[in-house]
């Protein structure tokens, strides 16, 4: 039996799967893909998930096609590989299968994997969103909030905002407190502000855990001045690596007050410094920080 699958042959509840494979069916190749990568009734293999990924995708199976270019973008099971992955991406997207079609419509916003073309993922996260499909929701609301690919327009970008805050992503629920504090397709709102910002900071979302922290720090957007409330949300948000943040908790190290430690000034100010020459200088124009 061929080693690739002989371990499966041990479970009779899947031994009609293997049978399958031996006849080159190419859904049982997928779910045998999957099966390796989840480690279902099998040792898991990233290597095994993707060779049996890619027989399927091969054969036209769209689910198939998206695990495939997800694989080689993580760089899972093979070499990472971001032109191939935006490849795989097309031809599920094409096929009509939604999650790829909201991944493609990213990788032309960055231009990863693929030339930067703004229209192009309008294109196919109006696509995914027909599907509510929340990432491709929460991009089409940055596209027509900077007026990338479409005509700029606020109003639509906090539509798509809150559709896809309404749906669980706290990124948007981030944007979408920004929308209604700085009064941007909306009427301007302190109090929907910071119950957007508050939850999206509860949910993870750095930029938010940032933006709180400042509040606290200044005493503004509907809340006292509370330099230990500062202090957990830009600590929050620094351990994920957010150089804003960074550079809040060394200013707030440094001022005077029960929390000065200019030890700590230093050394949060060096992590920010070296966050941004190592990691990625261009955070906020890419639009996933803000500059507050």
């Amino acid at each position: 039996m061929c080693p690739l699958y002989q371990d499966l042959a041990t479970d009779l509840m899947v031994y009609s799967l293997v049978r399958q494979v031996e006849r080159k069916d190419a859904m049982a190749m997928a779910k045998l893909g999957c099966m390796y990568g989840r480690g279902d009734r099998v040792s898991r293999n990233l290597e095994q998930a993707f060779y049996w990924s890619m027989m399927a995708a091969k054969r036209g199976i769209d689910s198939a096609q998206y695990i495939v270019g997800t694989m080689l973008y993580n760089g899972e099971g093979t070499q990472r590989d971001e032109a191939a992955a935006a490849k795989w991406y097309l031809k599920a997207a094409r096929r009509g299968f939604i999650p790829a079609q909201g991944y493609l419509g990213a990788m032309y916003i960055f231009g990863m994997g693929v030339d930067q073309n703004y229209v192009e993922a309008v294109f196919w996260l109006t696509k995914a969103t027909e599907k509510n499909h929340v990432q491709a929701q929460y991009l089409l609301g940055w596209c027509y909030r900077d007026g990338c690919g479409v005509r700029q327009d606020h109003a639509k970008a906090v539509h798509w905002y809150r559709r896809a805050a309404l749906g669980g992503s706290r990124d948007a629920g981030a944007h979408l407190a920004w929308m209604y504090q700085h009064g941007l397709g909306v009427d301007r709102s302190p109090f929907l502000a910071f119950n957007w910002f508050h939850k999206a900071a509860i949910e993870g979302n750095p930029d938010a855990q940032n933006i709180l922290g400042a509040m606290y720090r200044t005493g503004k957007g509907l809340v006292y001045q509370d330099s230990n409330q500062a202090l957990e949300w830009f600590s929050k948000a620094a351990l994920q690596d957010h150089p804003l943040a960074m550079f809040n908790l060394s200013m707030l190290y440094g001022e005077d007050g029960d929390l000065k430690n200019t030890t700590l000034a230093a050394t949060w100010l060096q992590v920010a410094v070296s966050t941004l020459v190592d990691g990625d200088p261009t955070y906020v124009l890419k639009g996933q920080g803000f500059a507050q």
